[in-house]
């Protein structure tokens, strides 16, 4: 057996330890002959998982089938489809075929600010050379596949002064823990941009601009990355307003000084929840009819909410998320009483909080078991409760405010809905409050934001008091028909709500998006797979949902109207086959519509698979570009990840092996999605499979994916409609750390290589190098405390650059984590491990730099 990293399960978004340094941003590469831009025959295969940390790129990579040895590697820098400059050689750090390693701003080849930049705007890639292939035999562009999904569609009309335009554009957002990386294009302005902002005020309000991205254009197409360190930084407090909704974007003309175009960015991504607080569910006597609703949002960078509460006996005393399931009571996990203004309260409750969103706290929200409590001096153990739960359908939400009225409106009230798109129809739950009166009316009204249109359905008489609950449905006499549903889906449906000093409308919330999985595209014309001459470029942005595929695009600089576009099914760099059109769904370069299972063209259950697997394109043709102008990729742009290593050392039994391989993760509302290559196996795959055990112990087969192989590659989704399904207690075993990957042969039909997955933590907590004077020699500090529970800190010295790897051995001598793997300068460094997930025991860990070990035992004590 050869030394190998043992795993970088990386936490990929939610970085849910506190005090985390090492905060990630994942991303995929999928490597295939037919990225290269030069012709290649090879049915050779790969897979790439990258992590953005504090220290650099964690890169770990497998390819399999090659022609021939690796003769080199490397990452280039260029879009899917060019040709670009070796920026980082990779070739010393593979090991066979499978390679790991970390890349720094130290290296001889450093990856600076701008190479990361690039990094995160997809627009590097890995390349594989061989004899046969001196060019490149296999390539991977690498894209972000962690994050929070967010969206904008600019208009005219959200504009707060009048503008006279037809202009359109789409914008995709990904807030991650490198910074929010952002995609946009706009069409038809009066004239060329003269400015562009990210700007801070909620719907239908002007605020102050918080990020210029003027300079981010390229044409009518930008690409941005906002971090805490430009500028005009990304603050803590911008990124809660932008999870919130309170951001927006804007794009200026010299006819339109003020902005031409405008679009909110909303949450369009995640798992949606909901609660409905009534004193009925107080565990103690409560004389109140107050009410409220809730909507929440849980997304890699933490719990977005939004709460609407009414009729209390008295001004809001205090209110906290407790953690107990329904009918008991407990303990405050998270004080939200200065997130309210008023009666409406809205938050982001990060890892990072005073009282934060642990790994644990997460568990218990999947399980049902938090619940929001709003305290008045009347009740101080609560006047309100309402138990958090999943929204059990396709979840939308509505903030209502009088900003979003197309008309004048004086008034402070405020609301928030909850609704959810099911078998039944779409259930909706409102709560208002601070309205100058009586509610006269209330309906749906179908328009986008910031225009008027018409009522498709009242739901007045659904209110008692300030608050309404129904149930929309096909039979009813104004009916929810799938056209509706359709313009539902797309943002196009509005809340409205009257009274007598305001027959029109006194606050009002576009209905939207609040959970699914996140997709995008940049549609450029290097991807297609012919010669194309135009500047023509596209961005689209994709939520999937339980209802179908709800899609936004525009496309600008094109050679000729656009005469065909379609979704086609084939990876990278090859034709495939038209499988949904959506030329009818343009309006002049912009496209919005929703893919179904029930549209001509169906969404099945097959396509659903390729499009997460990132084998389905965007085309679009004109009649100089008949076979396609610009293409575009569609790819997963969200969720919680993670970056596995397997190898033999992670099995429990005896395992003689070369064999390795790599498989990359992504956990998102459709179910996980994962990629794995395995090489060097001692004969063919006989199983693979999920299991469910810890580090270091076996346990029972969860879920086989022997037939997602093609040949040693395999892809999938895991969800919870599967034969041998994703249930929640799985999911709540995923996010603790203990499922694990196993693959078979004859020669070893236990396993011959496995790899824990870890989506929700990482063992190292913390990695600071305490102090920078060289050491005499090397050192390892006994661990301090020891016994311990949960955390214990290792302290070791390095008297010159080197390789150091710090490992965590059980009693049989089985590898359980690898919390430091890199190169590292000399100095005292001090590790904060965490072994929460590993069983009561005596474990050993050991240095290696430079050939030289140094070992000490601890004790983890339950």
């Amino acid at each position: 057996m050869r030394p190998r990293s043992l795993l970088i399960a990386l936490l990929l978004s939610l970085a849910l330890l506190p005090g985390t340094a090492l905060a990630q941003t994942f991303l995929t590469g999928t490597f295939s002959a037919a990225q290269e831009t030069h012709d290649v025959t090879s049915e050779a295969t790969g897979t790439a998982a990258l992590a953005v940390t504090d220290e650099g790129v964690r890169f770990l990579i497998t390819v399999e089938g090659l022609s021939g040895p690796i003769s080199a590697a490397h990452f280039h820098n260029a879009p899917a489809g060019e040709n670009g400059p070796v920026v980082r050689t990779i070739t010393g750090d593979f090991s066979g075929n499978t390679a790991s390693g970390l890349w720094t701003s130290a290296d001889t080849e450093p990856l600076t600010g701008e190479l990361l930049r690039e990094l995160l705007a997809g627009n590097l890639y890995l390349n594989v050379h061989t004899a046969n292939n001196p060019a490149g035999e296999i390539r991977a562009q690498l894209h972000p596949t962690s994050g929070a999904g967010l969206s904008a569609r600019l208009t005219t009309a959200q504009e707060t002064h009048d503008v006279t335009s037809e202009a359109t554009g789409t914008a995709t957002v990904l807030a991650t823990k490198a910074g929010v990386l952002f995609f946009a294009t706009v069409d038809g302005l009066s004239g060329p941009i003269s400015a562009a902002h990210f700007h801070n005020a909620p719907a239908g309000e002007n605020g102050s601009v918080v990020r210029t991205i003027t300079g981010d254009f390229s044409g009518n197409t930008a690409f941005g990355l906002w971090t805490s360190t430009d500028t005009e930084p990304l603050t803590g407090e911008l990124l809660r307003e932008l999870l919130a909704g309170n951001l927006y974007l804007n794009v200026h003309t010299a006819n339109n000084p003020a902005g031409e175009i405008r679009g909110q960015v909303l949450l369009s991504s995640g798992w949606g929840f909901n609660a409905t607080l009534d004193p009925e569910q107080e565990t103690h006597d409560v004389t109140s009819e107050a009410t409220g609703t809730a909507t929440l949002t849980l997304t890699s960078e933490g719990l977005a909410f939004n709460l609407t509460v009414e009729g209390l006996s008295g001004p809001i005393s205090a209110a906290h998320f407790h953690n107990a399931p329904a009918g008991e009571n407990g303990p405050v996990v998270r004080t939200i009483t200065g997130d309210f203004s008023g009666n409406t309260a809205s938050g982001l409750w990060t890892s990072t909080d005073t009282e934060p969103l642990t790994g644990e706290l997460l568990r218990e929200l999947l399980a049902g078991n938090l619940y929001l409590n709003v305290h008045t001096a009347n009740n101080p153990a609560g006047e309100i409760r309402g138990q958090i739960l999943p929204s059990g359908g396709t979840p939308l939400s509505a903030r209502l405010t009088t900003a979003q009225e197309t008309h004048d409106v004086t008034g402070e009230a405020t609301g928030t809905a909850a609704l959810a798109v099911t078998d039944e129809g779409v259930r909706f739950l409102i709560t208002v409050e601070g309205l100058s009166g009586p509610i006269s009316a209330a309906h749906f009204h179908n328009a986008p934001a910031g225009e008027n249109g018409s009522v498709v359905r009242t739901i007045t008489g659904d209110f008692s008091g300030n608050t309404a609950s129904g149930l929309w449905t096909s039979t009813d006499t104004e009916p929810l028909t799938g056209e509706l549903l359709r313009e539902l889906l797309a943002g196009n449906l509005y809340l409205n709500v009257h009274t007598a000093n305001n027959p029109a409308g006194e606050i009002r919330g576009q209905v939207l998006l609040s959970g699914g999985t996140p997709l995008s595209a940049r549609l450029t014309t290097a991807q297609e797979t012919h010669d194309v001459t135009s500047e023509a470029t596209g961005t689209a942005t994709m939520t999937l949902t339980s209802e179908g595929l709800a899609f936004n695009l525009t496309v600008e600089g094109l050679s000729d109207p656009i005469s065909a576009a379609h979704f086609h099914n084939a990876p990278a760099g090859e034709n495939g086959p038209v499988v949904r059109t959506i030329t009818g769904d343009f309006s002049g370069n912009t496209a919005s519509g929703l893919w179904t299972s029930t549209d001509t063209e169906p969404l099945t259950g097959e396509l659903l698979r390729e499009l997460l697997a990132g084998n389905l394109y965007l085309n679009v043709h004109t009649a100089n570009n008949p076979a396609g102008e610009i293409r575009g990729q569609v790819l997963l742009s969200g969720g919680i990840g993670a970056a596995t290593s397997l190898d033999p050392e992670q099995e429990t039994h005896d395992v003689m092996s070369e064999a390795a391989g790599t498989a990359a993760l992504t956990l998102a509302d459709a179910g996980l999605v994962y990629r794995m290559t395995v090489d060097g196996l001692s004969g063919p795959i006989s199983a693979a499979h999920f299991h469910n055990a810890p580090a270091g112990e076996n346990g029972p087969v969860v879920r086989t994916i022997t037939g997602d192989f093609s040949g040693n590659t395999a892809s999938g989704l895991w969800t919870s409609a599967d034969t041998e399904p994703l249930t929640g207690e799985l999911l709540r075993e995923l996010l603790a750390g203990n499922l694990y990957l196993n693959v078979h042969t004859a020669a070893y039909p236990a396993g011959e290589i496995r790899g824990q997955v870890l989506p929700d933590g990482v063992v190292v907590t913390a990695v600071e190098r305490v102090d920078d004077v060289p050491p005499v020699t090397y050192r390892l500090e006994p661990n301090y405390p020891n016994p311990f529970k949960g955390t214990t800190t290792i302290t070791f010295a390095l008297p010159r650059t080197t390789r150091a790897r710090l490992d965590i051995f059980n009693v049989l001598g089985k590898r359980v984590a690898t919390p430091v793997d890199g190169t590292l300068t000399p100095g005292t460094y001090a590790v904060t491990f965490d072994a929460s997930r590993l069983p009561s025991g005596v474990y050993l860990y050991r240095l290696t730099a430079d050939g030289i070990t140094r070992a000490h035992r601890m004790t983890v004590i339950r």
